[in-house]
């Protein structure tokens, strides 16, 4: 009985150290999975850490970087507005150095005056770049510019530009009128003429300018009377006195015409259209000899004179006369 009892005890015994074993096991196999849970934890919390710590490094090299962008934004900033304002300064001084607008239509610019005009537009073209609104005369001088290199069409819209900033500046209707009439555009050069009389009717060069428009369109006596009013308020604008003889000419005054190309070589013998006019006027006369020395003249001062006397009527006494027709080819 007894060693029973002690079997049953012996059973319970390992039972429980059974029991024991399995939860001991148990436990293990639960700190093992909290231990790695724990791992993972930690490893994550320190990527994170790691992780900000990235992103805020980036984000103090970016705060940098703007800074010194800044920085070096207000020195071009600085930079572009000493610019201007030496620009500016710079421009005045060439407004003063650049040289008088031309007056008339057939004034022929000179080499030293091309130069000029060119530096100056060049100076015009940074005024630009830099914003810096130009005035009308800026835009006057560049239509004299494409003027003086027969670029009509281009002046004629420079001086459409100088007009808008501009509407009562004369010499702008005056000098667009000059590069319509180049292009054979007589009426609105008569009409801008007009217009520049009209904000200064003092302006020789614009009465001149009108009369050989008027004569361009065949209306001689007008053409005459327009130079006269030239002659009277600059009796020294030699092309007026010769674009008075050519309107002599026309009407048949010849001996008149030729005493106001006379009077017009006196001023300025070198006005390569006077003898050009005084040849039209001895071509109406009939006199070959001084025709031919004076247009000779005029195309050694300007070949372009060799294609006009081919179309003009005024010397279709000699279109078939052979000594003509080798000077003209």
């Amino acid at each position: 009985m007894q060693e029973k009892v002690l079997c049953e005890a012996q059973r319970s015994f390992d039972r429980t150290l059974s029991n024991i074993s399995t939860l001991i096991d148990i436990f293990a196999i639960v700190l093992a999975i909290l231990g790695a849970f724990l791992a993972l934890a930690i490893a994550v919390g320190v990527f994170e850490i790691f992780k900000w710590r990235g992103i805020r490094k980036d984000a103090e090299e970016a705060r940098d970087e703007a800074k010194e962008a800044a920085r070096i934004a207000k020195e071009e900033i600085r930079t572009i507005i000493e610019m201007k304002e030496r620009a500016k300064t710079e421009l005045e001084e060439s407004r003063k150095e650049t040289p008088e607008l031309m007056k008339v239509s057939t004034e022929k610019p000179t080499e030293d005056y091309i130069k000029k005009i060119e530096d100056f537009d060049r100076r015009l073209g940074f005024i630009e770049l830099l914003g810096i609104p130009l005035e009308a005369e800026d835009l006057l001088k560049r239509g004299n510019l494409y003027y003086a290199r027969d670029e009509f069409k281009k002046a004629v819209m420079a001086y459409e530009k100088a007009i808008e900033l501009d509407p009562k500046l004369a010499i702008s209707w005056s000098n667009k009128g000059n590069a319509l009439g180049k292009l054979g555009r007589h009426e609105e050069a008569l009409s801008d003429y007009e217009k520049a009389i009209e904000f200064d009717p003092k302006l020789a060069g614009s009465w001149s300018n009108k009369g050989i428009a008027l004569g361009k369109l065949g209306r001689h006596e007008e053409a005459l009377s327009a130079h006269e009013k030239a002659n009277e308020l600059d009796p020294k604008l030699a092309l007026a006195w010769s674009s008075k003889g050519s309107a002599l000419g026309k009407l048949g005054r010849h001996e008149e015409a030729l005493s106001a190309h006379e009077k017009a070589n006196e001023l300025d013998p070198k006005l390569e259209i006077l003898y050009f006019n005084r040849a039209c006027v001895h071509s109406l006369k009939g006199d070959k000899e001084a025709a031919l020395n004076d247009l000779k003249k005029s195309i050694e001062l300007n070949p372009k004179h060799k294609d006009v006397a081919r179309e003009d009527d005024d010397f279709k006494n000699f279109w078939h006369d052979e000594d003509f027709k080798r000077m003209i080819e």
